[in-house]
Protein backbone atom coordinates (compact mmCIF):
# COMPACT_ATOMS: atom_id res chain seq x y z
CA UNK A 1 0.00 0.00 0.00
CA UNK A 2 1.32 3.43 -0.95
CA UNK A 3 0.50 6.53 1.03
CA UNK A 4 0.09 9.68 -1.00
CA UNK A 5 -0.09 13.08 0.68
CA UNK A 6 -0.84 16.13 -1.43
CA UNK A 7 0.23 19.67 -0.59
CA UNK A 8 -3.42 20.61 -0.09
CA UNK A 9 -3.76 18.15 2.77
CA UNK A 10 -5.59 15.48 0.79
CA UNK A 11 -4.44 11.99 1.63
CA UNK A 12 -4.94 8.97 -0.51
CA UNK A 13 -4.26 5.30 -0.04
CA UNK A 14 -3.35 3.37 -3.15
CA UNK A 15 -3.60 -0.38 -2.92
CA UNK A 16 -2.41 -2.76 -5.58
CA UNK A 17 -5.97 -2.93 -6.86
CA UNK A 18 -6.11 0.93 -6.76
CA UNK A 19 -9.26 0.78 -4.55
CA UNK A 20 -9.57 2.89 -1.43
CA UNK A 21 -9.34 0.94 1.80
CA UNK A 22 -12.45 0.60 3.99
CA UNK A 23 -12.62 2.89 6.99
CA UNK A 24 -12.24 0.85 10.16
CA UNK A 25 -11.53 3.56 12.75
CA UNK A 26 -14.30 4.77 15.03
CA UNK A 27 -14.97 8.48 15.47
CA UNK A 28 -13.42 8.21 18.93
CA UNK A 29 -10.24 6.69 17.47
CA UNK A 30 -10.10 9.38 14.79
CA UNK A 31 -10.48 12.06 17.48
CA UNK A 32 -7.81 10.45 19.67
CA UNK A 33 -5.41 10.24 16.73
CA UNK A 34 -6.09 13.90 15.91
CA UNK A 35 -5.42 14.75 19.59
CA UNK A 36 -2.07 12.97 19.45
CA UNK A 37 -1.06 14.86 16.31
CA UNK A 38 -2.40 18.23 17.54
CA UNK A 39 -0.30 17.82 20.66
CA UNK A 40 2.63 18.85 18.43
CA UNK A 41 1.16 22.38 18.23
CA UNK A 42 2.57 22.89 21.71
CA UNK A 43 6.08 22.56 20.30
CA UNK A 44 5.96 23.73 16.69
CA UNK A 45 4.22 26.50 14.75
CA UNK A 46 0.74 25.88 13.34
CA UNK A 47 2.02 26.31 9.79
CA UNK A 48 4.06 23.11 10.25
CA UNK A 49 0.97 20.95 10.89
CA UNK A 50 1.15 19.34 7.45
CA UNK A 51 4.74 18.30 8.18
CA UNK A 52 3.62 16.83 11.52
CA UNK A 53 0.84 14.91 9.77
CA UNK A 54 3.27 13.54 7.20
CA UNK A 55 5.62 12.39 9.96
CA UNK A 56 2.82 10.77 11.92
CA UNK A 57 1.43 8.94 8.89
CA UNK A 58 4.86 7.75 7.84
CA UNK A 59 5.73 6.56 11.35
CA UNK A 60 2.40 4.80 11.92
CA UNK A 61 1.84 3.27 8.49
CA UNK A 62 4.12 0.36 9.30
CA UNK A 63 3.24 -0.29 12.97
CA UNK A 64 2.22 -3.86 13.57
CA UNK A 65 0.70 -4.61 16.96
CA UNK A 66 2.21 -8.10 16.96
CA UNK A 67 5.68 -6.53 16.81
CA UNK A 68 5.18 -4.64 20.07
CA UNK A 69 6.64 -6.39 23.07
CA UNK A 70 5.05 -4.59 26.01
CA UNK A 71 1.36 -5.28 26.68
CA UNK A 72 0.85 -1.61 27.59
CA UNK A 73 2.18 -0.60 24.16
CA UNK A 74 -0.22 -2.98 22.44
CA UNK A 75 -3.19 -1.27 24.13
CA UNK A 76 -1.89 2.24 23.34
CA UNK A 77 -1.64 1.67 19.61
CA UNK A 78 -4.52 2.77 17.45
CA UNK A 79 -4.52 0.99 14.13
CA UNK A 80 -4.66 3.93 11.73
CA UNK A 81 -6.33 3.01 8.47
CA UNK A 82 -5.53 5.12 5.45
CA UNK A 83 -9.22 5.59 4.64
CA UNK A 84 -9.59 7.65 7.85
CA UNK A 85 -6.58 9.87 7.15
CA UNK A 86 -8.53 12.53 5.22
CA UNK A 87 -10.81 13.04 8.24
CA UNK A 88 -7.87 13.14 10.65
CA UNK A 89 -6.02 15.52 8.34
CA UNK A 90 -9.01 17.85 7.99
CA UNK A 91 -9.45 17.97 11.78
CA UNK A 92 -5.76 18.73 12.41
CA UNK A 93 -5.32 21.27 9.62
CA UNK A 94 -8.61 22.94 10.53
CA UNK A 95 -7.65 23.32 14.18
CA UNK A 96 -4.20 24.63 13.22
CA UNK A 97 -5.71 27.15 10.79
CA UNK A 98 -8.07 28.52 13.44
CA UNK A 99 -5.62 28.33 16.34
CA UNK A 100 -5.57 32.07 17.25
CA UNK A 101 -9.37 32.20 17.39
CA UNK A 102 -9.58 28.91 19.32
CA UNK A 103 -6.98 30.07 21.84
CA UNK A 104 -8.84 33.37 22.33
CA UNK A 105 -12.05 31.45 23.14
CA UNK A 106 -10.17 29.22 25.61
CA UNK A 107 -8.44 32.17 27.27
CA UNK A 108 -11.73 34.01 27.73
CA UNK A 109 -13.34 30.91 29.27
CA UNK A 110 -10.54 29.79 31.56
CA UNK A 111 -10.79 32.55 34.14
CA UNK A 112 -7.82 32.74 36.44
CA UNK A 113 -5.69 30.55 34.17
CA UNK A 114 -3.17 31.86 31.69
CA UNK A 115 -2.65 29.70 28.61
CA UNK A 116 1.00 29.25 29.58
CA UNK A 117 -0.06 27.63 32.88
CA UNK A 118 -2.32 24.99 31.32
CA UNK A 119 -0.89 21.51 30.94
CA UNK A 120 -0.10 20.70 27.33
CA UNK A 121 -2.59 17.82 27.40
CA UNK A 122 -5.42 19.97 28.74
CA UNK A 123 -4.66 22.74 26.25
CA UNK A 124 -4.66 20.29 23.34
CA UNK A 125 -7.93 18.73 24.47
CA UNK A 126 -9.55 22.14 24.83
CA UNK A 127 -8.31 23.19 21.38
CA UNK A 128 -9.68 20.07 19.75
CA UNK A 129 -13.07 20.31 21.48
CA UNK A 130 -13.46 24.02 20.69
CA UNK A 131 -12.57 23.35 17.06
CA UNK A 132 -15.13 20.55 16.86
CA UNK A 133 -17.88 22.67 18.44
CA UNK A 134 -17.20 25.95 16.62
CA UNK A 135 -16.03 24.82 13.19
CA UNK A 136 -17.30 21.27 12.71
CA UNK A 137 -20.57 22.11 14.50
CA UNK A 138 -20.38 18.97 16.62
CA UNK A 139 -22.96 18.98 19.40
CA UNK A 140 -21.38 20.52 22.49
CA UNK A 141 -22.41 17.60 24.71
CA UNK A 142 -20.58 15.14 22.49
CA UNK A 143 -17.47 17.31 22.16
CA UNK A 144 -17.30 17.89 25.92
CA UNK A 145 -17.86 14.22 26.77
CA UNK A 146 -15.18 13.08 24.32
CA UNK A 147 -12.70 15.66 25.64
CA UNK A 148 -13.37 14.57 29.23
CA UNK A 149 -12.85 10.91 28.29
CA UNK A 150 -9.52 11.74 26.67
CA UNK A 151 -8.60 13.83 29.73
CA UNK A 152 -9.16 10.76 31.92
CA UNK A 153 -6.79 8.78 29.74
CA UNK A 154 -4.05 11.32 29.05
CA UNK A 155 -4.37 14.10 31.63
CA UNK A 156 -3.77 14.53 35.31
CA UNK A 157 -6.19 13.57 38.05
CA UNK A 158 -7.72 17.06 37.86
CA UNK A 159 -7.85 17.27 34.06
CA UNK A 160 -11.36 15.85 33.48
CA UNK A 161 -13.01 18.35 35.82
CA UNK A 162 -10.94 21.25 34.50
CA UNK A 163 -11.63 20.44 30.83
CA UNK A 164 -15.32 19.95 31.58
CA UNK A 165 -15.52 23.26 33.44
CA UNK A 166 -13.81 25.33 30.76
CA UNK A 167 -15.80 23.78 27.92
CA UNK A 168 -19.08 24.23 29.81
CA UNK A 169 -18.38 27.98 29.96
CA UNK A 170 -17.87 28.08 26.19
CA UNK A 171 -21.29 26.68 25.28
Amino acid sequence: MDILLSKTGQTYARHQSQKMEKKTMTRRQIRETAFRILFALNFCPADQMQDQLNLYYTDHAEVEIDDLIEEEDRHAVIQVDQASWPEITAKCLGAAAHLPEIDRVIEESSEGWKMSRLTKVDLTLLRLAVYEMKFEHLASGIAINEAVELAKRYGTEKSPAFVNGVLAKIV
